[in-house]
């Protein structure tokens, strides 16, 4: 006889989130503690550095220097996430997972907002700006969640596209 355990909804997403976050928030300890700034040290010549800097913009170095707008923007991006999350049905345990990621890496970076006012990043692949755990946490949770959707359906139509009408059966043709 099995037993008939009650599930706690979306447990799966919010412990991906703090997993997210906390992995992230320990590498940024380590990369603060181990790593002089902006000294790259080579993990894979040519290819991969590890190089800890102090991010005070966004990505690609925008909006440097604007905190609270940054916050602000991060808040936003965060809310709308947790709205989706709260009143989406997702019944792929993979797609509540990858929201948690999205979720535990914004909460990351924000936690460093709110204590730092920086970011610290320390992933350098020296073709790319430098970058974090959680940055990865966000794309690729995100990017899986729009993937999922996008796969899920498939007959949506963008913007422009032009449908033919239904066919119209008229009941009083002779």
């Amino acid at each position: 006889m099995a037993l008939n355990r009650p599930r706690l909804p979306r447990l799966d997403l919010f412990l991906s989130a703090a997993v997210i976050a906390l992995l992230d928030q320990a590498s940024k300890v380590l990369a603060q503690a181990l790593l002089p700034p902006r000294v790259p040290l080579p993990v894979i010549k040519r290819v991969l550095y590890l190089t800890y800097t102090e991010n005070t913009g966004a990505a690609f170095g925008l909006f440097r220097d604007s905190r609270f707008l940054l916050t602000a923007l991060s808040l936003l991006f965060l809310l709308v996430v947790i709205a989706f999350g709260a009143t989406t049905s997702i019944s792929s345990r993979g797609t509540r997972l990858a929201l948690g990621a999205g979720i535990g890496g914004a909460v990351s970076n924000l936690i460093d907002r709110f204590t730092k006012h920086y970011v610290i990043d320390f992933i350098d692949f020296r073709v790319w700006p430098v970058f974090n755990l959680a940055d990865v946490a966000i794309v690729v949770g995100i990017g899986w969640v729009i993937l999922g959707y996008l796969l899920r359906h498939p007959k949506s139509t963008a913007p422009g596209d032009v449908q033919p009408p239904p066919e119209r059966k008229d009941d009083n043709v002779s």
